[in-house]
């Protein structure tokens, strides 16, 4: 038997979330593929690449056939930046001698 397109339009692939808000971390949703109606398993399949999963914007999920499937199929799903407006607090430390510009990591001052 030949191996079957994921570029058909029978190949249809569901995310649990499309919609993810910034943290610094890989946004990794589940995913459903299936096939005219018929659900794929992971692993046996289909593989899954991410791709600009991590920064705010567009990231990609990619379906790679494997086993009696070829080719491959991507999903977009976005991830937004995060508002501060209404939700930060601002503190200002005295005696404090560095510049802190925001990474998204902790950071600790030496005092």
């Amino acid at each position: 038997m030949a191996a079957i397109s994921l570029r058909s339009g029978k190949c249809k692939i569901t995310l649990s979330e499309k919609f993810f808000t910034y943290n610094g971390k890989e946004h990794r949703p589940d995913v459903e593929v299936k096939y005219d109606d018929i659900l794929l398993v992971k692993g046996v399949d289909y593989t899954l690449d991410y791709v600009n999963n991590i920064e705010p914007g567009g990231a990609i999920v990619q379906v790679n056939g494997i086993g009696n499937y070829k080719d491959y199929k991507t999903q977009t799903f976005e991830i937004k930046a995060i508002s501060l407006v209404g939700n930060a607090e601002i503190q200002w430390i005295d005696d404090v001698e560095e510049m802190c510009i925001y990474t998204g990591k902790e950071y600790k001052p030496a005092f």
